[in-house]
């Protein structure tokens, strides 16, 4: 299973020394992907069928669990729910898709001088900053801005970034004219992210 993702906005070190401003840029990534994994779990044939069929396995509270969780979907966000909203991770160790790796081959596009492409930014924290990003949050001091109607679930990549297996980084000057506000703004990038999922031992679709 391969897909891409693009997010384009601030991309801060997370070495920066507001961490209030590292844990909002995280939470805005995890907003501007929201509605392209949700389009790909509606999309895609086999992520939309253990979505909506219903959950097996032990009853809870005397109840068929499929009757406190009607589909995988339900499940899923509220074994991950952090306060008060669910969250739907793609990659997870155990669930309807186990047994799953990613790799990410990363084209990261942002404003500097040729000669400082490689050497400049702090490429290693800022992407730290990605990959948390990528995942659901840890607290409720992770999630800094209220949930939109459409964000309940909220879907995220990964539900631990430990679960990445591989990453290539290709750096390259973004050409695109900058809009007068961030012109200056050497945090600002376009990330273009071919996610390529697969199951340990097999190939899956």
């Amino acid at each position: 299973m391969a897909f891409r993702l693009i997010y384009e906005g601030e991309l801060l070190s997370a070495n920066a020394g507001d961490k209030t401003a590292v844990r909002k840029n995280k939470h805005a990534i995890r907003k501007q992907l929201h509605p392209q994994l949700k389009r790909l779990w509606q999309t895609d044939k086999h992520l939309h069928f253990h979505a909506i069929v219903p959950v097996q396995g032990i009853p809870i509270g005397g109840l068929p669990i499929s009757n406190v969780f009607p589909t995988n979907l339900d499940y899923i966000a509220k074994k991950y729910e952090r306060c008060g909203n669910g969250f739907v991770p793609l990659i997870e160790p155990e669930g309807p898709l186990v047994n799953l790796y990613v790799s990410l081959d990363i084209l990261f596009l942002r404003r500097e001088r040729p000669g400082a492409i490689i050497k400049g930014g702090d490429l290693d924290n800022r992407m730290k900053t990605f990959f948390d990003g990528l995942k659901i949050p840890e607290n409720c001091e992770d999630i800094t801005e209220p949930f939109e109607v459409d964000e309940c679930p909220m879907y995220c990549l990964l539900c631990d970034d430990k679960l990445i297996s591989e990453v290539k980084i290709t750096t390259d000057l973004m050409l695109r004219p900058a809009s007068r506000s961030s012109r200056h703004d050497l945090n600002q990038v376009m990330l273009v992210v071919q996610v390529n999922v697969g199951r340990y031992g097999e190939t899956w679709y």
